[in-house]
């Protein structure tokens, strides 16, 4: 292998090289780090393959100063006055296995960074940077955008470094029209003394990529999406160390696309998968869910199911704070569907509930809930604030309209409640089906010709008012739950072409815009839509091309969903046998794990079973033990609650860590119940069980 090194040349004549992106950022963002970067930029070419490698270290000035270019089949060694550098590699084919240790005399980082010549270049840290994170779709400063900079705007930047425990796979990635390329990283190294040395991540405009041995959050660290014209960041932080030792792959797939990804990230979990542990089994775990929503969730004065919360460290008393009337989403329609299952699969005595609604009384709220003038449900089952549509999301982006996610989901769990009841021989309301059918065929005729379902709609007729965001795809999945249950040709069809639009967006690698308080960034939520659209289609017609559209949606999610075990800095998880392996991120603004990936047990295990693909079935075994685990925490761990209680945030690095206890500190989970998160987790363990 010959490698050809080029340095750029110093206009300046001052003896440092040009300024990269990262040192641009650095100088705007000096403040936060109290120094300034310069840059020594070494670039190689190599043929075979077409990949640029440099590996850099921190100057006592801040500065890059460049190593040389690795070797793929012999590494790197350099020594000066200040550091001495080692890096091994074991080349493979398309990948190549690296370590790399340093020891120097004052604290330090190392860079190894990557370029890839080729047009389109577009960046991909999963969970963290999807290309520019849809710019286009939403206004700037929301979130971290990957774009050229603006003072205005504190989260528009040429560059974005993280902490890779951020990622629910440590590695960044980049595409080109000509090839593929990606660098990954043990998310935790350690130095001589053998404490943690936590490392990074970084996507470079306009094609640069890597990983950092140490880390730095740059040009800030992202916490939270803006809300109420408040950002949530804290200035920039980094981990420069005297010595560290770390590992991982430097992967290149010469023209192939973004389908590559999935290469990447079985191999990456592969390696780092780590199963969390628990001790109770599946069926107490439902119970005890279930009893929680009956003894602790209930509210007597609100006469509804309840999000709750509490601080600490005392008093720890959980107290509700808002009902769960919106029809699905966050309430309604995703408790009732477990509610019902539970009848049935947990053999409950008929006076269970003891005067608490179950679910076909929760379902009757929802079919009361029909709008005559649009055609469709209104949002919530009951006012609020003088509303039947505004939910709590409202004003962030949707107010005083319904919405694709609410409407498309609380009618895919309808019709999969009727599906249940007639499977079992049970009475099915006439009022149910009426409603159902009623909605989902003004759907119908709402859903463009090109499969389009559109994101909200008017209150006053049966019209699309914006058609941005795949919120839409859960009217498909209602298409499907609708064709299995009455195998009208009509809802085939118009599920057929609800997969067909909404395909475009899992394979490009891209879905955005279906939670309504997230900005329209790109997320995890609607992609779960996705696989029960051609999970249900495909069981019910056979047909070949949608198990492929389903193994795609599957892959999406794991771009999501955490491979490995993070090591929380904060309480009340540092320290704790909490593990992330298997939670799923939500989406670019809202950093953090929740349970609501649970949802694809089912369809995982159905494409495990249908491909003969173990690992789909491990991805699906990964998300009900993250669930099992997360359970055990409580009170224990948590602080509050009992055995059977969740919340819907936990903070495996440092996003979103906006809880905080009396004193201040920073919390790395919320001190909540959330009722949605709960039955997310009781759907999945129920029809586990049921399958069983």
């Amino acid at each position: 292998m010959v490698c050809q090194i080029r340095f750029l040349p110093d206009p300046a004549n001052t003896g440092v090289g040009m300024k990269s992106g990262h040192d641009r950022i650095a100088m705007l963002h000096r403040c936060h780090f109290g120094f300034l970067l310069l840059s020594f930029k070494g670039i190689f070419t190599q043929t075979p393959p077409a990949m640029n490698l440099s590996l850099f270290y921190q100057n006592r000035q801040g500065g890059w100063t460049c190593t040389g270019s690795p070797d793929l089949q012999k590494g790197l060694d350099f020594k000066n006055h200040e550091i001495a550098v080692h890096m091994t590699c074991r080349p493979g084919e398309r990948q190549t296995h690296y370590t790399l240790e340093f020891t120097a005399d004052y604290p330090t980082r190392l860079k190894l960074e990557g370029s890839l010549p080729g047009a389109n270049p577009w960046h991909l840290i999963p969970g963290c940077i999807i290309g520019d994170n849809n710019l286009s779709h939403a206004r700037p400063g929301q979130y971290p955008n990957l774009t050229a900079p603006d003072s205005s705007e504190p989260y528009s930047s040429p560059i974005w470094e993280l902490r890779a425990d951020r990622a629910p796979t440590p590695v960044s990635m980049l595409f080109t029209d000509a090839a593929a390329a990606a660098i990954s990283i043990d998310p935790y190294g350690s130095d001589t003394a053998g404490a943690t040395v936590r490392n990074g991540v970084f996507s470079e405009l306009p094609n640069r990529f890597g990983v950092t041995l140490g880390y730095a959050n740059l040009p800030c660290t992202f916490v939270d999406k803006t809300l109420a014209g408040k950002t949530v960041s804290l200035p920039g932080s980094s981990q420069p160390t005297r010595s560290a030792r770390t590992g991982g792959v430097i992967y290149h797939f010469p023209g192939h696309g973004r389908a590559c990804a999935r290469k990447i990230i079985e191999q990456e979990y592969r390696q780092r998968r780590d199963l969390p542990e628990f001790k109770k089994n599946h069926h107490q775990a439902a119970r005890a869910l279930l009893d929680c929503f009956v003894e602790v969730n209930w509210s007597d004065s609100l006469q509804h199911y309840t999000n709750q919360s509490t601080r600490l460290p005392e008093p720890a008393t959980l107290k509700p704070w808002r009902p769960l009337v919106e029809i699905a989403w966050t309430g309604g329609a995703v408790l009732a569907f477990p509610f019902l299952l539970a009848e049935e699969i947990l053999q409950l005595p008929k006076d269970y509930f003891q005067g608490r609604k179950n679910g076909r009384q929760l379902f009757d709220e929802i079919a009361a809930s029909f709008n005559p003038a649009s055609g469709l449900f209104y949002d919530l089952t009951q006012e609020r604030n003088g509303s039947r549509v505004n939910g709590w999301w409202s004003g962030i982006l949707l107010s005083d309209r319904h919405c694709a996610y609410t409407n498309g989901q609380a009618l895919y769990y309808l019709f999969q409640a009727l599906h249940h009841l007639r499977d079992h021989k049970l009475t099915v309301p006439a009022q149910w089906e009426i409603v159902a059918l009623s909605v989902a065929r003004t759907l119908l005729q709402l859903q463009r010709e090109d499969g389009n379902c559109g994101y909200a709609y008017s209150l006053d007729q049966p019209e699309v008012t914006d058609w941005e965001g795949f919120a839409g795809c859960w009217v498909a999945a209602a298409f499907a739950a609708a064709y299995s249950y009455t195998r009208d040709d009509a809802f085939k069809q118009g599920a057929r072409r609800g997969i067909g639009f909404y395909h475009q967006d899992v394979q490009q690698l891209h879905c955005w815009g279906t939670p309504m308080d997230t900005w329209k960034s790109p997320d995890q939520e609607g992609n779960l839509a996705f696989l029960k659209a051609a999970r249900i289609l495909h069981q019910t017609t056979g047909e070949p091309d949608l198990l492929e559209k389903l193994e795609d949606s599957a892959h999406y999610e794991y771009l999501w969903r955490y491979g490995f075990k993070a090591r929380p800095e904060l309480l009340p998880l540092l320290g704790s046998n909490w593990n992330s392996c298997g939670g799923s991120i939500t989406s670019v603004s809202n950093p953090h794990l929740h349970p609501m990936g649970l949802l694809a047990t089912e369809d995982l295990h159905y494409l495990a079973e249908q491909t003969g693909n173990p690992y789909h079935r491990q991805r699906a075994e990964d998300g009900l033990a993250f669930a099992m685990n997360c359970l055990e925490l409580y009170p224990d761990v948590t602080g509050y609650g009992r055995y059977g209680i969740l919340t819907e945030r936990f903070c495996p690095s440092d996003g979103l860590t906006t809880c905080e206890y009396n004193d201040g500190r920073r919390a790395s989970m919320w001190f909540s119940y959330n009722g949605w998160a709960a039955a997310n987790v009781l759907e999945a363990l129920l029809l586990t069980l049921g399958r069983s």
